[in-house]
């Protein structure tokens, strides 16, 4: 959590309260503005910025989607809407992992619309700048972590492309390994996602700085 802070994510508590998190400066939405106005022709006019949504709407989907983690919090000041979740899964079998991300997914498509919206399109429908859900799936052992990452991580794996839906854009839910045995995270699916600053992907950062004050 002290990490993620860092980060400027924001964490839904344990009594459910919650702090607004920052988004996107009026300067750089201005930018994103223009690039649109540039490239996107008659068909994707202006109106480049966050829909109206209320921090009570978004505390209330985080309070459903923490019913499939231990922690969650939420990041908006890249413009993507970056979910990161956090499951302690000693005790959960591999193929409930496996469903439990399936839900996830489904469920991550209410975090879209709090996501920059980059494009307006009346037609296709609003193109955003995405929505990343990281799931941090932490193990004890490294027996424990290596056999998920090897028969089910894989599995775990989501990706929706939402092009023709209203507040569309690239919805991805990938998973996290935690090894806390050897100190270690494993991202899976950094290539299938490609490694872009706006989704908040994995850096090599994170194998220190999530252990840094254990001991």
């Amino acid at each position: 959590m002290e990490y993620s802070k860092g980060e400027n994510f924001s964490f839904l508590s344990p009594d459910q309260s919650f702090a607004d998190p920052k988004r996107v400066s009026g300067g750089k939405q201005a930018l994103f503005a223009g690039l649109a106005g540039l490239y996107g022709g008659l068909l994707f006019g202006g109106g480049v910025g966050y829909s109206a949504q209320k921090k009570e709407a978004l505390t209330n989907d985080l309070r459903q989607m923490s019913e499939y983690c231990d922690l969650i919090a939420i990041k908006l000041d890249t413009g993507a809407a970056i979910v990161r979740m956090i499951i302690d899964a000693d005790t959960v079998t591999g193929e409930s992992l496996v469903g439990r991300f399936a839900m996830i997914h489904e469920r991550g498509s209410n975090f879209r619309k709090y996501s920059l919206v980059v494009l307006r399109n009346w037609i296709l429908g609003d193109q955003t700048a995405g929505t990343f859900l990281q799931v941090i799936t932490v193990f004890s052992s490294h027996k424990q972590a290596r056999e998920f990452t090897q028969t089910y991580a894989d599995k775990c794996l989501h990706k929706t492309r939402g092009m023709v839906t209203n507040r569309g854009g690239l919805l991805a839910t990938y998973p996290w390994v935690a090894d806390l045995e050897d100190e270690d995270v494993t991202p899976i699916g950094t290539k299938w996602l490609g490694m872009l600053p706006q989704t908040g992907m994995f850096s090599e950062k994170y194998k220190t700085g999530f252990f840094r004050g254990r001991g």
